[in-house]
């Protein structure tokens, strides 16, 4: 399926990973396809994709091939601290939007052995004529034993997915708002 290699959430999830890495893609290509949008070069686009990955990720995977710049890593933190140092992004003139709430969603995920329980957020970034989409997950084998805030000192693996390529301010917005974030 294009290109994406990210795993497919249970039917009965009316809300899927797929939807959101396939609306950032579909975003990042008719951005690429507006008549006014930018002319970021795919380089500039992997640049800035990879200003989102921390020193410390590991499994890390290119994926090649795409119109758009698709990375995908692995990094330890406190659970629900975020991969992507959203202060950093902010602090390098990033804009943001974010999710409602902090929370992250988990659903049951029923398409794979394995962990079958899936806890994710996103965060969609933007400048300059560049959109990142981020979306992190924990996997565990079921609700009972998923990553939750009391878990001491333990630091879960997180799976983070970038998406990247070129799409104006308004574009961006409009996809953030596709995928239920809000723009600060």
């Amino acid at each position: 399926m294009v290109g994406v290699t990210l795993i497919q959430t249970s039917m009965s999830n009316r809300v899927t990973i797929w939807r959101y890495v396939l609306a950032a893609v579909l975003g990042i290509l008719l951005g690429a396809c507006e008549g006014d949008g930018p002319t970021g070069s795919r380089r500039a686009i992997r640049d800035s994709a990879n200003e989102f990955v921390p020193a410390d990720a590991f499994d890390r995977r290119d994926e090649e091939g795409a119109p758009w710049v698709q990375i995908s890593f692995n990094a330890r933190r406190k659970p629900f601290e975020f991969a992507v140092d959203l202060q950093r992004a902010a602090a390098n003139g990033w804009k943001m939007c974010r999710p409602k709430t902090t929370e992250w969603t988990g659903y049951e995920d029923a398409s794979h052995e394995g962990a079958a329980y899936t806890q994710h957020i996103k965060y969609l970034f933007y400048k300059g004529g560049i959109q990142v989409t981020a979306i992190s997950m924990y996997h565990s084998e079921n609700e009972h034993s998923a990553v939750r805030r009391d878990s001491g000192d333990r630091m879960p693996i997180q799976q983070v997915f970038l998406v990247a390529g070129q799409a104006t301010d308004q574009r961006a917005r409009a996809e953030a708002t596709e995928l239920s974030l809000v723009c600060d």
